[in-house]
């Protein structure tokens, strides 16, 4: 770990591609400059590892205990992965204790949320497809690209909001001695 953060803090990271640097500015054999990279300062020295933990890692935990916004994610996004990884745990419980698998064909039962991730995968495709670009389309049309807001991407989450609790109380009403193993498995597909 030690010698992965010292490579990875030793590494010229460049804020914009070089690429860029270079179309922008031809002729030029050097970025001009106030192009610098993340592991040098506006004065040309270069940073010691660390400031780079203090702004990798200080900063975050700054936002975190001090914006409301950050916290309020935070918790969201921990509450999901709570939820994620106890649903990963129900698995084995679920498919070995009461459906009576040994440890291979529990294990074979994942299979179904990578069906459903290839499916949900398209699903976005096609609804990215179908509305967000018309309007990056037309936006460009009016030479007014900047205009089109984020959230305009946010139509395939909005299926996300409901799938996700009907897949979870669809394992959880169907995980029965009394009904079929597969009804289980087809609920983690929304999931």
């Amino acid at each position: 770990m030690g010698l992965c953060l010292h490579l990875c803090s030793n590494i010229r990271l460049l804020f914009i591609p070089v690429r860029n640097v270079q179309e922008n500015y031809p002729g030029e054999t050097s970025p001009p400059s106030w192009y610098t990279t993340a592991t040098e300062s506006a004065s040309g020295r270069v940073c010691k590892s660390q400031t780079l933990l203090v702004m990798a890692i200080g900063r975050p935990l700054h936002m975190l205990f001090t914006e409301p916004i950050v916290i309020a994610f935070g918790i969201y996004v921990s509450f999901n992965f709570a939820i994620l990884y106890s649903f990963f745990a129900a698995f084995p419980a679920v498919f070995e204790g009461i459906y009576g698998f040994n440890t291979g064909e529990s294990g074979l039962v994942f299979i179904a949320i990578a069906v459903g991730n290839v499916i949900g995968y398209s699903v976005f495709l096609l609804i990215d497809r179908l509305t967000f670009r018309p309007l990056v389309l037309a936006a460009k049309a009016r030479g007014d690209a900047a205009a089109i807001a984020s959230e305009a991407r946010l139509y395939s989450a909005l299926l996300g909001i409901f799938l996700l609790p009907i897949a979870l109380f669809w394992f959880a009403w169907t995980a029965r001695p009394s009904i079929h193993w597969i009804c289980p498995v087809i609920a983690s597909v929304p999931f």
